[in-house]
């Protein structure tokens, strides 16, 4: 299915950042390194972890617009259908009235 598909991507996506992150917090706490190497380690961290976030927040918000302008269309399709049905018992309701009017001017003349 496409849908599934995209929430799939996305769960990798997110699965991968996750595992980015994990990894590199890890990695610092077990790489014993002095303190003004620690903060340049993790300031490059944190640099490439922005610039992954950033890489894949393009392709989830892609999706995002895509499923939005999707139920846009399905809302939209909803309220034409309404509307349709809504004519549809309206004449339906005038002409029960009017059968009725007509009648009861039959049985008033008769």
């Amino acid at each position: 299915m496409v849908g599934e598909e995209r929430v799939d991507s996305g769960s990798s996506t997110f699965a991968f950042v996750l595992g980015l992150v994990v990894g590199g917090i890890a990695g610092v706490l077990f790489a014993p390194q002095s303190g003004r190497e620690m903060r340049d380690r993790l300031r490059d961290y944190a640099s490439k972890t922005t610039d992954s976030l950033r890489d894949s927040s393009g392709p989830a918000r892609q999706t995002i617009n895509r499923v939005a302008e999707k139920g846009r269309e399905i809302a939209e399709k909803g309220r034409e259908y309404v509307e349709r049905q809504s004519s549809t018992v309206g004449d339906a309701i005038k002409a029960g009235r009017e059968a009725m009017e007509s009648e009861r001017q039959r049985n008033a003349g008769g």
